[in-house]
């Protein structure tokens, strides 16, 4: 039985790979200017979040990989989760370690928590999810803000990036950052996950019969834009 007395702090980011949560460029992020495109955030955007309404963007960092890089480290590519297999009206293409929101009254039986968050990567063979193999190059676009949040991409709840003490050692904060005024990486260190971090084999207990979020969670509305207004 998993203890989770340690859960308040965030496992299994992926130092090594500098692309643990990322959309790619194209994916739609919901804001309080509207709908705009990941590569087109800029830090004082503020964008919907699901526990504390609209929430100012304080970084953006955006990542090339080309085809060299990709063939040479083939889990640096994207994973494609196809529109309706998680519930989601449309596909999301995002770095194998970016994680989603799910809803499933088993992860609350499992774990203790009706909502999760589940990597892609965890998920690859299920729902017709798949690592795209064809794509020649990748852009990345990761979100940061004050605190772990999960944000609405193409309509579905996913989160931000999480952003640790010793990340600054491995990821220089200067390697394609773009940052809001006074913002280092001395003082944005995320301690707690906005949700339960599914490991891989408990992904995997959940795997034939995915629960999805209720609808009205799910996916975007205009009526939920302006109460969030």
């Amino acid at each position: 039985m998993r203890d989770f007395s340690d859960d308040l702090f965030y496992p299994e980011t992926d130092v090594e790979t500098g692309c643990d949560a990322c959309v790619t460029a194209g994916t739609i992020i919901t804001t309080k200017h509207g709908h705009v495109a990941a590569e087109d955030l800029v830090p004082g955007m503020k964008v919907l979040t699901k526990d504390n309404g609209f929430a100012p963007v304080r970084a953006v960092r955006r990542l090339v990989f080309h085809d060299d890089l990709l063939s040479a480290h083939p889990e640096l590519r994207p994973v494609v989760v196809p529109s309706g297999a998680l519930g989601n009206d449309q596909k999301l293409c995002v770095s194998p370690g970016q994680k989603f929101l799910m809803a499933d009254v088993h992860a609350d039986l499992m774990f203790g928590s009706f909502e999760v968050l589940v990597a892609a990567r965890h998920m690859i063979g299920h729902a017709k999810i798949d690592t795209d193999l064809e794509t020649p190059s990748v852009n990345y676009v990761s979100v940061v803000l004050d605190s772990h949040q999960v944000m609405l991409c193409n309509g579905f709840w996913a989160e931000t990036l999480y952003l640790e003490e010793h990340r600054q050692i491995v990821e220089p904060w200067t390697n394609g950052w773009t940052c809001g005024p006074g913002i280092s990486a001395d003082i944005i260190h995320h301690t707690r996950s906005a949700r339960l971090v599914l490991k891989a084999h408990e992904t995997a207990l959940l795997s034939t019969g995915w629960g999805q979020l209720p609808k009205e969670l799910l996916v975007y509305t205009e009526d939920m834009f302006h109460e969030a207004a």
